[in-house]
């Protein structure tokens, strides 16, 4: 299921990132609370759904926790948001929650992972 509106309002997106990660997840926790109850799904049962509980979700909903950018993904699965412009928005408040400096924000695409070290550059032996 669709929300019918894009995952940000007109710079409601760059606002939060301003603001914040602590914003960035509150914002974040709000959409995921209003699709999931939109779904009729109860907090214990998308718990399941990221290996997580009832209490992980609530957290997640109060942006009281980071969020990993897999549970996002899987929660948006099961709250049906197929369409990919609203999946990669909302993608991208993973990664603003995280560390707002390291997203890609010219990019409709996540740059980074939340929960993970920025990639740095491998360095390149000259073979043996």
């Amino acid at each position: 299921m669709s929300t019918g509106r894009p995952a940000c309002g007109p710079g409601e997106e760059m606002r939060a990132m301003q603001a914040g990660p602590t914003v960035v997840r509150m914002l974040l926790g709000g959409r995921l609370r209003r699709l999931r109850e939109a779904n009729g799904i109860t907090p214990a049962d998308a718990g399941w759904a990221i290996r997580g509980s009832h209490s992980k979700i609530n957290r997640m909903k109060m942006g009281r926790s980071g969020f990993k950018r897999r549970d996002v993904a899987d929660l948006l699965t099961l709250y049906g948001v197929h369409d990919e412009t609203e999946r990669d928005g909302l993608l991208m408040l993973v990664c603003a929650g995280r560390n707002p400096a390291a997203c890609g924000r010219s990019s409709t695409r996540p740059r980074c992972d939340a929960g993970q070290e920025p990639r740095r550059p491998c360095a390149v032996s000259s073979g043996s």
